[in-house]
């Protein structure tokens, strides 16, 4: 059996810096290999600067692939509700 993919979840900002900076993500891919996956669930502009810093040969989902580009109003709102929560309470 296959072992399982590990996924780094990069949320904002600031856990990119801390991921990043504190050598969290090279750790993983050192300890872990070809099973890590860096997921950069923030606006494309903001994750560009973090995706170079990922190391080669490791995948990088961006958040556009992880939510359709067009959405029904139902789930239109439920995004701005949920921005709105994030924003007040992290």
């Amino acid at each position: 059996m296959r072992p399982q993919p590990v996924w780094v979840v990069v949320a904002d900002q600031l856990t990119a810096r801390t991921f990043f900076d504190c050598g969290i993500v090279d750790g993983l891919v050192e300890e872990l290999g070809d099973r890590v996956r860096v997921v950069l669930a923030f606006r494309r502009l903001d994750a560009e600067s973090w995706a170079s810093r990922v190391p080669a040969g490791v995948p990088v989902v961006r958040a556009e692939e992880l939510w359709p580009a067009h959405a029904g109003s139902v789930e239109r709102i439920l995004r701005r509700l949920d921005r709105l929560l994030d924003e007040r309470f992290g």
